[in-house]
C-alpha cells in the first residue's frame, strides 16, 4: 500500500485481517509496535550506534548505552542509506575501519529530531522528492550552519547506479566546497576486495587529521601573537 496516500494502521489492519486477526488486535499491536520503536528512536538520538541497538532490539535487552563508548580525535559524519552503512557484509565493515583509525563515527539517526522538521529548498525550481535523501540534506544544512565545528570531515556511501544518491552528493559535495568540509564519496558495489576501500579511507583520515592540526597550530601561533 502506498503509505503517501493512506495512513499505516490501515496497511496494519489489512496484514492483520489476512492473518486472521481483529481490526482491534491489528491496531493494538500497531500502537505498541510503534511505541517500541519511538523508544528505540529516542536510543540513537541519545548516542547510541546502530548495530549496538539492533542487538539488544534482537536479544530483546532493554536500551542501554555501551559502557565504552568509541572516542577517536577526529569525528566523521557518515551519511547513505541504512543498508550501506549499518550492514557490515556490504561495506565491509566500514564503521570498524575508520574506528580502528581513531576516528568517531555519527549518522543522521543521532541526530536531535529538530533538524528534520523543516524541508530543503535547493531552489525554486528543483525540489527533493525522496524522503530518505531529504534526511540527508536536512543533516548537511546543519552542519554548514550551526553545527560546522562538531564534525571534521563527511563521508557518503552510496549505491552503484542510485540515481537520487548520485544527485544529492553532487549538491553535498559542492556545499562542502564553499565551506571547506572535507568531503568523500564511497560508491559500493559487488566487489569483496578490501585493499583499495582500506587505502581510500586511510588516505582521507591522514588528510582530516594533518588539515585539524595545521589548523589548531595556526590558531596557537595567533594567540601567541
Amino acid at each position: 500500500m502506498n503509505v503517501k496516500e493512506f495512513p499505516i494502521a490501515t496497511s496494519a489492519i489489512e496484514l492483520g485481517n489476512e492473518l486472521g486477526r481483529t481490526q482491534n488486535q491489528s491496531l493494538n499491536a500497531y500502537r505498541e509496535a510503534q511505541k517500541y520503536f519511538d523508544e528505540y528512536h529516542k536510543f540513537l538520538r541519545d548516542g547510541a550506534p546502530v548495530n549496538h541497538a539492533l542487538r539488544l532490539v534482537e536479544r530483546n535487552r532493554p536500551f542501554t548505552l555501551p559502557k565504552k563508548k568509541h572516542k577517536g580525535d577526529i569525528k566523521f559524519l557518515l551519511l547513505g542509506h541504512a543498508y550501506n552503512i549499518f550492514d557490515t557484509f556490504i561495506n565491509l565493515d566500514f564503521q570498524k575501519k575508520l574506528q580502528d583509525q581513531g576516528v568517531e563515527v555519527l549518522t543522521i539517526e543521532n541526530l536531535p529530531e529538530s533538524l528534520f522538521k523543516e524541508p530543503v529548498i535547493i531552489n525554486k525550481r528543483l525540489r527533493n522528492y525522496w524522503r530518505h535523501e531529504e534526511e540527508i540534506m536536512q543533516s548537511i544544512r546543519y552542519f554548514l550552519t550551526k553545527g560546522r565545528d562538531e564534525i571534521d570531515g563527511v563521508i557518503f556511501l552510496i549505491s552503484f547506479a542510485c540515481g537520487p544518491d548520485s544527485l544529492i552528493s553532487e549538491l553535498i559535495m559542492r556545499d562542502m566546497m564553499v565551506v571547506g568540509l572535507p568531503f568523500l564519496e564511497i560508491t559500493m558495489d559487488e566487489h569483496s576486495g578490501e585493499a583499495g576501500l582500506l587505502t581510500r579511507v586511510e588516505s582521507f583520515v591522514e588528510m582530516v587529521r594533518r588539515k585539524k592540526k595545521k589548523l589548531e597550530m595556526d590558531s596557537k601561533k595567533k594567540l601567541n601573537c
